[in-house]
Formats: C-alpha cells, structure tokens, sequence
C-alpha cells in the first residue's frame, strides 16, 4: 500500500497526516512548534514525529511514497524554497524540498499552507466541483490560495493570493503586522478586530470586553465574539468593520478573477453566520452582478484536517 504524509508547519504549531492510497485520512499527529530552533534541529524533531506517526498506523517506511509540507510564508514551488517566513524566521531561505528529501529519504513537495489548504477543499471539502476558487483562511492573518482553471495558482515567485495585503481602505487606526494599516489583514483577522478594540478602549469607549477577557490587554477574537453575540456595541462594531474589509476584498477576487466559488476557513470563520452574513449582504451590495453571476460563499468543510490532507495531495496532484 503506498502511502503519502501531509505536514502543515506553523509557527506554534506543526500536524502531520497520514493519507492510504485512497486519499483517506488515516492517522495523525499534532507537535509544539518552536520558532527559535535552527531549522535543522526542528526537522529532526519532524523526523521523528513522522516515525511516531508511521509507527501508530503499522506503516513502514518502505510504503511511504511521498512527502508533502505546507509552509507559512512565500514558497518558491520550483525550486522547493521558502522565501520569506514571518513566524518561523530560521526557516527563512532554506530548501525545504531539498533538506526533506535527504532527512526523511523519499521525494517531497514544498508549498504555502493556504495552497494546500486551498488544494484538499477544492479536492474533496466544499470546492468540489467548482472551477475557479479561492480558499480564504481567517485567523491569526488572512490568507488565501487559487484554484484556477482547475489548477493551483501561485504566481511566478510563490506569492499569489496573498488577499490579507490587499489595500482596502485608506483610514485605518490599527496596523497590519506587515507595518501598513491599510490592508484587509488589519481590518479583518483575528489580531485586527481585537487591536481595533483596545485602541478604541484606550480612547474611552465602554465595553464589556475588558471584563470578559481578564483586561482589555488580553482581549482575543474568541472575547470579540462572545460579546458581539450580547450586543456588546464595540465589539460588534469591531465585527461590523472586519466584515466590510473582507466584503472589499471578496470584491476585488471577483473583479480581478471572476471566481465561482470562495470557500472561508480557519478560526474566525467560527463567528459563523454572526459575521459571514454581514460580509455576503455587503459584497452583494459592492457587485451586484455577482447575484445574476454569482460567486458562492461556502464555510470550508475539512477544518483543521485541511492543511495535512492537502499537503500530502500535493505528492500526487502537484508536480515540481
């Protein structure tokens, strides 16, 4: 039986998934992240989750096929690189593909997280049958990956989809983590709609996010949520802002795009329709021509799997 291995590395932390030949998920394992281990060091410490991994499902070595790694940055898809790495800097500039090949001995793929991602919901999660999708992840940023014309799209240097960057709006008060307040990122992740609330605590706005949360200082998206669902007005206000960031960024993939289908993931897309039902009714508003040629909003349907499965379709899907 060949098998193939899906690893999604993060920067706190790293799953691995084992997929039989049927593409089925057969096992997996969960792992720390650390940041400040040199690479070398924390692909020994995969190595050897891996061989745990293999062991638990009576897998041999001999029937594992492939290899294939999501990464939290821009990958060079060609050459196997990870350019840049904001969460894991010591992994910056290093062959991915190269140095897993020679640490676990069989061929590997390298490729953004939100590709791989993008790969297993467009495969067999809520994309299937689409033509041109995007898979937008919201969480601790927002990213995304394309499907188009039924094929991953990266661009020529790894860095397409990067929608969590796009400038949409011109009056931002909180920034992105790139330096810039400009970006959907600031308006609409996790970390943005809950900076967007202390700044606004700290200007004397009332809430009771300070006393849900422990402090305003330990404010998260999970606070920003839970009191939305009350009626909290800021934080609703910070629900209200997020969703017009992602309306205008949804309309800039349909006009730049004109996909068929966006599917939405990762942690903020628990806020469910608290938030997504604001998005969808002012994207509607923005393109109106997208209720007669529409662009259908799906919550993703692998959840947390999606990374894993993904990267280990990579092997057999996507060649180098």
């Amino acid at each position: 039986m060949a098998c193939t291995v899906g690893i999604d590395v993060g920067g706190t932390k790293t799953a691995l998934g084992l997929l039989d030949e049927s593409c089925a998920l057969v096992a997996k394992r969960a792992m720390k992240s650390d940041p400040e281990l040199p690479f070398s060091e924390m692909l020994d410490a995969i190595a050897t989750e891996l061989d745990a991994l293999l062991y638990e499902a009576g897998v041999s070595r001999s029937a594992l096929s492939g290899v294939g790694i999501g990464l939290p940055g821009h990958v060079h898809f060609r050459k196997g690189m990870l350019l840049t790495a904001p969460n894991l800097p010591r992994w910056a500039g290093k062959n991915v593909r190269q140095a897993t090949e020679a640490r676990f001995g069989v061929p590997c793929v390298a490729d953004n997280d939100a590709n791989a991602a993008a790969l297993a919901e467009f495969a067999m999660g809520a994309g299937r049958g689409s033509g041109n999708m995007a898979y937008v992840t919201v969480s601790t940023g927002v990213g995304c990956g394309l499907i188009l014309n039924g094929r991953l799209f990266r661009g020529s240097y790894g860095a397409a989809g990067e929608i969590g960057h796009l400038f949409v709006t011109d009056s931002g008060i909180n920034p992105c983590g790139c330096g810039r307040k400009s970006c959907a990122e600031a308006m609409s992740s996790g970390t943005g709609m809950a900076n967007y609330a202390k700044i606004r605590l700290a200007e004397g706005e009332k809430s009771v996010l300070p006393e849900l949360a422990g402090g305003a200082a330990r404010i998260t998206a999970r606070h920003i949520a839970e009191a939305a669902r009350a009626g909290d007005a800021l934080a609703l206000e910070a629900v209200d802002r997020a969703a017009e960031g992602l309306a205008r960024a949804f309309y800039n993939l349909y006009q730049l795009l004109n996909c068929d289908t966006l599917v939405y993931g990762g942690g903020v897309a628990g806020f469910g329709s608290l938030l997504f039902d604001r998005v969808e009714r002012r994207f509607f508003e923005l393109m109106p021509m997208a209720r007669e040629y529409p662009m259908r909003m799906l919550p993703a349907k692998l959840g947390g799997d999606a990374g894993i499965i993904g990267a280990a379709l990579l092997v057999s899907r996507e060649k180098t």
